[in-house]
């Protein structure tokens, strides 16, 4: 299934085992795109779905121009996050155990579609200058790796 761009909005993988006793795997593939023709951004991936058996194995969100999710106006990527943990699977796993607050681990909580309550963390982000360098990079633990002063001179490693 494509969009008027041609982008691929889902896409499904099947794996076969030669063993006829073992089912077929299927795994759907759902992307979603900004295609702002105005301003020449076509085909920048804001979401990456993987789903089996209806359910959501993986999901990514990417995040352009240091702008809300969705939001791009030169396309420079700054924030790329990942579905860490449902509120669901914490309880399927680690019920009964006393954990620590999800948030104080890097987890930003973030309530879904359907009312979940989900843990995401970034897994890469950036800021840039006017002409699209990259001066401040932030591991997925919240520690500043790098950053460049105005002259491109790096002042913290």
């Amino acid at each position: 299934e494509h969009d008027d761009f041609g982008n691929v909005l889902r896409e499904t993988r099947r794996g076969i085992n030669p063993d006829p006793n073992v089912p077929e795997l299927a795994v759907t593939i759902e992307g979603s795109y900004i295609n702002n023709a105005e301003n020449w951004l076509l085909g920048l991936p804001v979401r990456r779905t993987l789903r089996a058996g209806g359910k959501r194995l993986d999901d990514t969100r990417m995040f352009y121009d240091e702008l809300a999710f969705g939001g791009a106006t030169e396309g420079l990527l700054t924030r790329r996050e990942r579905l860490g943990l449902t509120n669901a699977l914490l309880q399927d796993v680690f019920d009964g155990i006393d954990l620590p607050e999800i948030a104080t681990l890097g987890y930003r909580e973030v309530e879904s579609e359907n009312g979940e309550t989900e843990f995401w963390f970034n897994e890469y982000d950036v800021s840039h200058d006017a002409r699209g360098n990259v001066i401040r990079h932030r591991d997925p633990f919240g520690k500043i790796n790098a950053a460049l002063d105005s002259l491109g001179k790096m002042i913290h490693a």
